[in-house]
């Protein structure tokens, strides 16, 4: 019992450490409309808020703000952004996704590779966009 209750203790003592910010909020997620793309195809993605929380988006001017990652050596490797260095100029702006409501947006790459977005968001207007959430992981042929 004794061994029980140190082994909980830990385990509690190690989640209050634990970097939220790279956990993904639950009731938010990112899919592609589809799983294979051509190049220079437009890609829609879609960001959903199932939650009971409404989230806010990175964003630059009225856009979703987002990381490329691609798929390399048997890792995923940041390869570009979206309106990522606009955030800098002006971190004031985001997208209010209220619950049950979600944003559309598009894009397009013109390299071939499994790629996915990382979308940065936060629990409020003044909070660091620190969290982020991944989408499907996608190909471009």
């Amino acid at each position: 019992m004794r061994a029980l209750s140190s082994s909980l203790l830990v385990l509690l003592a190690l989640a209050g450490c634990s970097d939220l910010g790279s956990v993904p909020y639950d009731g938010l997620s990112a899919v592609t409309q589809k799983s294979s793309y051509a190049v220079n195809e437009t890609i829609t993605f879609i960001i959903s808020n199932d939650g009971s929380q409404g989230v806010f988006l990175a964003c630059c001017c009225v856009d979703a703000a987002f990381y490329i990652d691609r798929y390399e050596n048997g890792r995923w490797a940041q390869t570009g952004t979206n309106g990522i260095p606009c955030l800098r100029a002006c971190p004031s702006v985001s997208i209010i996704l209220s619950p049950q409501t979600r944003f559309v947006g598009s894009t397009n790459l013109q390299e071939q590779g499994m790629y996915r977005f990382r979308f940065p968001y936060g629990f409020s207007f003044a909070q660091d966009m620190a969290r982020e959430v991944p989408s499907n992981e996608f190909s471009v042929r």
